[in-house]
C-alpha cells in the first residue's frame, strides 16, 4: 500500500509499505510538494494501485495496463492550470527531466521539459536547451496553492489522517480509508535503531519501539501495520467478488446463451441464482488468505487442485478462463513466498474485473460453443476452432500444450487416412475405435523404424478419437461424405450388421459388439 507522509509541512514522502515473508518493509519512493490539492488527486489515481521503483529506481504506477512515471501525473495535474503544460505533455517528443539527476526527487523545483536529445546532453554534463524551465513549472504550481480548494483538501487529510491513527493503534479500520491510500500525517520521525534507544522521536502519535526491534523498523508498529494490510488486501478482493457476482447473476438472466454454458459444465445450478463452484471457490480463497494484490488486480497465489479438490470440476475451471472470469498470469516479479519452506511455486490466477458491456461478446463465445456441442475442453478443439490465442487463455502456454497439439494433428490426419479408405466398414459393416488406434499404432510403428516423426500414443488417445469423431469439423464432414456414421449400438442396428455380413458372405464378427457400445457403422445400417 502507499502512504503520503507529511514531514513538517516541508515535504511529501511517498511511502511504499509491503509485506514480505510475513515482515513489513517500507521503502520510500518518492518526494513531493507539500501541495494538498496535489495529494488528493494522486490519491483518486492511486487508489488500489501502488507506487513503485522500476529497475532505473523510476516511481512509476501501472494501472490499467497502462504504466506511466509518478511526475508526469503531477505534471498532468498541474498541466489543468496551464494549456502549454497541457499540449507539452501530449507531445511525445519531449521528455520531463530532473535537475540534480535524483529520480526520486519529483519536487516542481527539480522538474523541467525538453526533448530526447537535450535530455542526453543533460545526463552527460553538457549544455542544454529546455522547452519549458523549472521557474515556468513553479509559476504554474503557484496558482494551485493558491486556489481556495487547497483548505478543504487540507481538511479532509486531516480527517484521513484521524482514520490512519485509528487503524494504527486500535486496529480499528473505516472503508473510507481504503478508498484513499494515503495519509496526511503531520509528524517527523527518525528511524529507529539499537544504538540509538533515546533517539530524539517527533512523532507524537506513536510510542517508541522497544529496544529488541529490528533496525530497518520505524516507529510505525509491525502488527497493526500488518493489519492494515490484511484488511487492505480483504476490501480490495471483497468488492471485485462482490462486483462479479451482481453483474454474473444480472447477465445470466439477460444472457441465455451464457446461462446454458455456465449450468452445462456445471458452475451454476439451474435451480439456483448464484454460482455454487464460483462461490465456493471465492469463498476459500479468500478464509485462507491465497491471494495478493499487485497493482490492483487479485492474484491467487496457492494451487486451485489444492484450494478445491476438482474431482469433477475441472472442466468447469476451464469454462472460466474462456469465458474471461479467471485469467491465468506469470509469477510477478515483485511476488515473494511467504512460505519459503513450501518448494511447489503456487499457480498464479487472476480474477477478472467484470463488466456489463463484455458479456455481449461472452454470449457470442457461448453461442459458438454451444453449436460445437463439446461435452468437454480440449486444447485441440478450442485452438483448432478458435485459434492459438485462446487455447493459450485457457490452458497453460507451455511446451506440454504445444507439442500434444502437434502429436494430436498428426493422429488427426492418421484417422482421416484410415477413414477414407473404408475397406474395414464397407467388408464389414463397422469398424471400432481400438481398430483405427490399431491402426494408428502401425502407422507410427514405421516412423519410427523409418526415423520420422511419430505420435506417443497414450491411453487418452482412445478418448482423444472419440472427441475427433463427435466434434471435429472436418471429421464429421468425411464421415458424412463416406455415408458412415459413429453412433451408439442397439440390437436393432446390431442385427442389421450380422445380416450385412452374411450377405457380404463373410465370416460373422457381430459377437464382437454390445449394446451401447459406439462405433462406426454405414449409415444405412442404422436406418
Amino acid at each position: 500500500m502507499t502512504i503520503l507522509t507529511n514531514i513538517e509541512d516541508e515535504k511529501i514522502i511517498v511511502k511504499a509499505i509491503n509485506e514480505k515473508k510475513g515482515k513489513i518493509i517500507e521503502q520510500d519512493v518518492a518526494i513531493i510538494d507539500v501541495d494538498y490539492s496535489l495529494i488528493r488527486y494522486l490519491a483518486q489515481k492511486l487508489t488500489v494501485t501502488d507506487v513503485v521503483l522500476n529497475n532505473c529506481s523510476y516511481p512509476i504506477i501501472t494501472k490499467n495496463n497502462r504504466t506511466t512515471t509518478l511526475y508526469r501525473l503531477i505534471l498532468e495535474f498541474y498541466s489543468k492550470y496551464d494549456e502549454v503544460l497541457k499540449q507539452m505533455l501530449e507531445n511525445k517528443q519531449l521528455e520531463i527531466n530532473h535537475i540534480n539527476k535524483d529520480k526520486q526527487n519529483n519536487k516542481i523545483i527539480n522538474l523541467e521539459i525538453l526533448d530526447h536529445k537535450n535530455n542526453i546532453k543533460h545526463s552527460r554534463g553538457l549544455n542544454y536547451d529546455v522547452v519549458m524551465t523549472s521557474q515556468q513549472l513553479q509559476e504554474i504550481q503557484q496558482k494551485s496553492l493558491k486556489d481556495k480548494q487547497q483548505n478543504i483538501d487540507k481538511e479532509y487529510l486531516k480527517r484521513i489522517s484521524g482514520l490512519f491513527y485509528k487503524a494504527m493503534n486500535n486496529n480499528v479500520v473505516d472503508e473510507k480509508l481504503f478508498k484513499t491510500p494515503y495519509c496526511y500525517y503531520r509528524f517527523y520521525y527518525i528511524p529507529y535503531s539499537k544504538t540509538s534507544y533515546k533517539a530524539s522521536l517527533k512523532a507524537t502519535a506513536t510510542v517508541p519501539p522497544p529496544p529488541s526491534t529490528p533496525q530497518f523498523l520505524t516507529n510505525f508498529h509491525t502488527k497493526p501495520i500488518q493489519n492494515l494490510i490484511l484488511k487492505h488486501k480483504q476490501y480490495i478482493y471483497k468488492g471485485i467478488v462482490q462486483k462479479n457476482l451482481t453483474i454474473l447473476n444480472r447477465s445470466i438472466e439477460r444472457y441465455p446463451n451464457i446461462k446454458q454454458i455456465l449450468v452445462k459444465y456445471r458452475i451454476i445450478d439451474k435451480d439456483k441464482p448464484y454460482s455454487n463452484i464460483l462461490i465456493e471457490f471465492y469463498k476459500k480463497i479468500y478464509k485462507s488468505n491465497h491471494y495478493t494484490i499487485i497493482n490492483g488486480d487479485v492474484l491467487i497465489t496457492t494451487s486451485i487442485k489444492q484450494t478445491i479438490r476438482t474431482i469433477g470440476k475441472h472442466k468447469a475451471f476451464l469454462i472460466m478462463y474462456y469465458l474471461g472470469i479467471l485469467e491465468r498470469k506469470s509469477k510477478p516479479s515483485s511476488y515473494i513466498s511467504l512460505n519459503p519452506a513450501t518448494n511447489r511455486e503456487p499457480s498464479f490466477i487472476k480474477i477478472n474485473e467484470l463488466a456489463d458491456n463484455l458479456f455481449p461478446e461472452i454470449n457470442v463465445k457461448c453461442k459458438e460453443l454451444i453449436d460445437l456441442n463439446y461435452n468437454s475442453i480440449r486444447y485441440f478443439q478450442i485452438r483448432e476452432q478458435f485459434g492459438e490465442e485462446t487455447a493459450n487463455m485457457i490452458y497453460n502456454n507451455n511446451l506440454k500444450c504445444r507439442s500434444s497439439y502437434k502429436y494430436q494433428l498428426r493422429a488427426k490426419a492418421d484417422i482421416i487416412s484410415i477413414l477414407k479408405k473404408n475397406e474395414a466398414v464397407i467388408l464389414e459393416g463397422f469398424i471400432t475405435r481400438n481398430k483405427i488406434i490399431h491402426e494408428v499404432k502401425l502407422l507410427n510403428a514405421n516412423r519410427k523404424q523409418n526415423r520420422e516423426p511419430y505420435n506417443h500414443i497414450k491411453n487418452s488417445f482412445s478418448k482423444f478419437v472419440s472427441s475427433l469423431l463427435l466434434y471435429n469439423t472436418d471429421v464429421k464432414s468425411l464421415l458424412e461424405d463416406e455415408g458412415i456414421i459413429y453412433t451408439t449400438l442397439n440390437t436393432k442396428i446390431i442385427n442389421n450388421i450380422k445380416a450385412y455380413q452374411k450377405q457380404q458372405q463373410i465370416q460373422d464378427t457381430s459377437h464382437l459388439l454390445k449394446p451401447n457400445m459406439k462405433v462406426i457403422v454405414l449409415k444405412t445400417l442404422t436406418l
